[in-house]
């Protein structure tokens, strides 16, 4: 690829634990797939670990709306499949320094 942005979704549990483990696993992810960026879903819950990423230089995309990696937890709090969580949790991601935010639910041609 020569003008691409090849962005990684990061796996479950890959990133949520804590700080220290979203380091050590979206570095490695980034240096053996020479990827531009890493995405984590999530929204002002993840702001730290964000902010931590960005400061070890690693951009950063979130992703808001419909996130696959939180349909099960929605259904279990009887929010369902179709909840779409944005506004603050979109500016959540950003105050934090992410440098990109994809939107995916209902009625995105994403979704």
């Amino acid at each position: 690829m020569k003008r691409a942005l090849l962005v990684v979704d990061m796996p479950f549990l890959s990133y949520q634990v804590n700080a220290e483990d979203a380091l050590r696993n979206c570095g490695r992810v980034m240096k053996e797939t020479y990827a531009n960026a890493v995405k984590v879903e999530g929204g002002e819950n993840m702001a730290p670990t964000i902010r931590a990423l960005v400061d070890a230089g690693m951009p950063v995309m979130g992703h808001i709306g419909l996130t696959p990696q939180s349909v099960h937890a929605l259904a279990a709090t009887g929010a369902g499949t179709r909840r779409c969580r944005g506004g603050a949790a979109g500016e959540g991601c950003e105050g934090a320094g992410r440098c990109g935010l994809l939107r995916r639910g209902p009625g995105t041609a994403a979704g």
